[in-house]
C-alpha cells in the first residue's frame, strides 16, 4: 500500500505499510516505536483500512 524509505520518519530500512493484512498483536509484543508517518500518509492508511474492513461508503 504505502511505501516508506529508509531514514524517512526515523526508519532504519525501507518499509511498506500493508493495510490489506490486518492482524491482532498482543500489546506486550510491542516493545518500542520503529518510526512515524506524516499526516498525509496517515490519511492514506486510514482510507485503505476503511476499504479493507468495508466501513462507511465502501460497504458493499
Amino acid at each position: 500500500m504505502e511505501s516508506r524509505n529508509k531514514g524517512e520518519g526515523g526508519l532504519t530500512k525501507d518499509s511498506v505499510i500493508q493495510c490489506e493484512q490486518i492482524r491482532t498483536v498482543d500489546k506486550r509484543r510491542i516493545t518500542r516505536k520503529l518510526g512515524s508517518v506524516n499526516s498525509n500518509c496517515l490519511q492514506k492508511v486510514e482510507e485503505a483500512i476503511k476499504i479493507t474492513l468495508a466501513f462507511g461508503e465502501y460497504t458493499f
